[in-house]
């Protein structure tokens, strides 16, 4: 056990800055030594992707809705916090490797491809990056967008189906997902919006909506905070105007996946229910 001096002095904490409080934009505390990546529209990533859009953020990560120059398609870009491996990407190569068994199972195509993982640096450290296809909205997104917060019933029947084939192909192939609710499953993105240019896009959807990132103490910004937040693209609509045809999904964030036959998450003891057992009294 470390001895600890009563006389040595206490080490002094790193002042908290605050900010200027934003709505629907990730907060800006979280750009430091080991948090996001500060991205600024028209950056270049891996000399191939360049940044159009924000597409969401979440405490480990930020997604992007970038333009692959090389295939001239849009694609969706999560950038990790420094430091972190991101096990999301082994899990859905893992996913990716054929078995014969799979014929069977047409949730297969329910879940994302792996198009590129790249790392980049930068003043908060080093970031892992997957890129995958770009979704329309989560479920979550489009019950909130609406009044009614319903689907269709064929429109939901369609989509329960999925789920239960995604749900289905995971359990076949040994994953758990561990994440599963209406903010992790999305709406495909019709295969036309890739047709679309950048200037195009945003004369359809509305241009990048900013606002300037600015310390209450009026200091500068430090080096790893960008100048900016980004409020992310909606790219969707009401839930009771997804037509049946729309109705196309696909799981995601598999962040908190894992395979039970190598990560065991709960013995069967914690399992098990506790009974209690009550005398009945003597009369």
């Amino acid at each position: 056990m470390d001895s600890i001096d009563p006389d040595a002095s206490p080490k002094p904490c790193a002042p908290v800055v605050e900010y200027m409080p934003l709505e629907d934009i990730e907060k800006p505390e979280r750009y430091r030594p080991g948090g996001y990546h500060p991205i600024s529209i028209g950056d270049r990533l891996s000399n191939r992707y360049t940044v159009v859009h924000k597409l969401g953020f979440g405490t480990y990560s930020t997604t992007w809705l970038a333009k692959d120059m090389n295939m001239d398609k849009y694609v969706a870009i999560k950038i990790a916090i420094a430091g972190t491996d991101m096990l999301e990407s082994k899990i859905l190569n893992t996913l990716a490797l054929s078995e014969p068994s799979d014929e069977e199972q047409p949730g297969e195509a329910l879940i994302p491809q792996v198009l590129d993982t790249f790392s980049i640096d930068g003043p908060n450290g080093r970031h892992q990056c997957l890129v995958t296809e770009p979704g329309m909205m989560t479920l979550a997104e489009a019950k909130d967008a609406s009044y009614t917060r319903l689907f269709r019933m064929p429109v939901a029947k369609a989509i329960a189906a999925q789920v239960i084939q995604a749900v289905a192909f995971l359990h076949h192939r040994g994953v758990v997902h561990a994440d599963l609710h209406p903010g992790n499953i999305m709406f495909r993105l019709p295969n036309s919006i890739d047709k679309l240019s950048p200037g195009e896009l945003y004369q359809k959807y509305g241009q990048p909506n900013v606002s300037p990132f600015v310390r209450l103490d009026g200091k500068p910004l430090s080096d790893g905070v960008p100048t900016h937040g980004v409020m992310p693209i909606w790219l969707g609509k009401e839930s009771e105007l997804v037509a049946l045809s729309e109705a196309k999904i696909f799981v995601t964030d598999f962040g908190e996946s894992f395979l039970p036959s190598v990560t065991q998450r709960h013995s069967y003891a914690s399992c098990m229910t506790s009974i209690y057992i009550v005398s009945k009294p003597e009369n």
